[in-house]
């Protein structure tokens, strides 16, 4: 059994790029953003590993889904403390 497997998505592609197949490697992350399109750690590899390979137009595209991502787990986890604080604001004596 290869110990590849137990590698993270991110980890396999880097030894991918290391190994001089940035394009394989970005084909590999898009299809990660298939399963889980918010995943800003993986718009964020495939926006550096276009940046790499000279592809600055959809590097771009890519970091700003890489920003987009961000600012809506922000507004997520914003929205969750509100909602736990509203929850509990109730038990506190006035």
């Amino acid at each position: 059994m290869s110990a590849s497997i137990f590698k993270s998505p991110i980890e396999r592609c880097e030894e991918i790029i290391a190994a001089g197949h940035e394009q394989q490697a970005v084909a590999g992350l898009q299809i990660f953003t298939e399963v889980d399109p918010s995943s800003c750690e993986v718009w964020f590899h495939i926006g550096q590993t276009r940046r790499c390979i000279g592809d600055l137009e959809r590097a771009g595209s890519a970091l700003t889904r890489t920003r987009e991502s961000l600012e809506a787990e922000s507004d997520e986890r914003r929205n969750e403390d509100e909602n736990r604080f509203r929850a509990g604001a109730h038990l506190s004596p006035d």
